[in-house]
């Protein structure tokens, strides 16, 4: 009951506290590198989150080229997969990694966001 009243204080200060819990990871790299993700953050004009990374083993053993992943954030809208933010993060060591979800916050609001992790496709 107390985290329900919480939450929907949560929800009347920030429209993007209600989405915190929307992120759900698509993580192709789920047997080298575990992902625990922090709630949503926004900074001036940028949505984002930090994911802490645990790396089990070198991404090369999930079949990537370098050390460097791909990251893509996208929502769904009308049944139509809509790509954010593209980047690429440096997994030769663990630790915490921010990620830009959207340039605009709006965007994601009220929106499951579909984060991705894979291989960085080859220079």
């Amino acid at each position: 009951m107390l985290r329900t009243r919480l939450l929907v204080c949560l929800c009347l200060l920030s429209p993007l506290a209600c989405s915190a819990e929307d992120i759900r990871l698509d993580n192709e790299l789920a047997d080298c590198a575990a992902v625990r993700l922090a709630p949503l953050a926004v900074q001036g004009n940028l949505a984002t989150v930090e994911g802490d990374v645990e790396l089990s083993k070198p991404i090369g053993d999930c079949a990537c080229f370098s050390a460097l992943a791909r990251y893509t954030s996208s929502v769904e809208v009308e049944g139509v997969e809509q790509v954010l933010q593209q980047g690429l993060v440096n997994l030769k060591t663990g630790g915490k990694k921010t990620l830009v979800l959207a340039s605009d916050p709006a965007l994601i609001q009220g929106e499951t966001t579909i984060l991705t992790l894979s291989c960085a496709p080859p220079l």
